[in-house]
């Protein structure tokens, strides 16, 4: 069974039954926990949680952008993710080659402000799916096409993780498949 799929361009993602095995584990109950969200943030407190994300984004740098940057990230990108969440694809390619020109418009507009690229717009969207998933506001049938942010303390939980994997960013290609 394969540990792990390789993207060209959205990042690494976990195969099916990983997923599956994660969300037995509790990681939405955890996620909740952690953030602590009661309810679905969005639209009303979407620049909080943008901002948030960003700063989650930049961590080695403690960037910020401002409320207005938020709501335009909000309304020129993410909101037609959120309410057409219930037509994302199913087809995992078509999956990736939509987020991944949501992704690239958004590293445009970061670009274009001095605050980002495409590495930043692609952990916001990722951040912004993972928190959607962990709020039950995607349906069931993509989640198998999500990605899945995989740190070392998601690493860690994974019984027979390669020992190269302990940094998920610095995993070669032929280490991305089952041992």
């Amino acid at each position: 069974m394969p540990v792990a799929e390789a993207s060209h361009s959205v990042g690494v993602c976990v195969a099916p039954q990983r997923l599956i095995s994660f969300v037995q584990m509790g990681f939405r109950e955890q996620y909740r926990h952690d953030v602590p969200l009661v309810e679905c943030p969005y639209p009303h407190d979407a620049a909080t949680r943008i901002r948030g994300f960003y700063r989650t984004s930049t961590r080695a740098t403690k960037k910020t952008i401002d409320n207005t940057l938020a709501q335009e990230i909000w309304q020129s990108h993410l909101r037609t993710i959120f309410e057409g969440r219930n037509r994302l694809p199913s087809n995992r390619q078509q999956f990736d080659k939509y987020l991944v020109k949501k992704i690239e418009s958004l590293g445009l507009l970061l670009g274009e402000r001095n605050k980002g690229d495409f590495g930043i717009a692609q952990k916001i969207v990722n951040l912004f799916m993972k928190e959607l998933w962990a709020l039950c506001q995607l349906p069931e049938r993509i989640e198998s096409n999500l990605h899945a942010p995989l740190d070392s303390i998601v690493l860690s939980k994974i019984s027979g993780c390669p020992t190269t994997w302990k940094a998920w960013t610095k995993a070669k290609g032929g280490n991305l498949r089952g041992q």
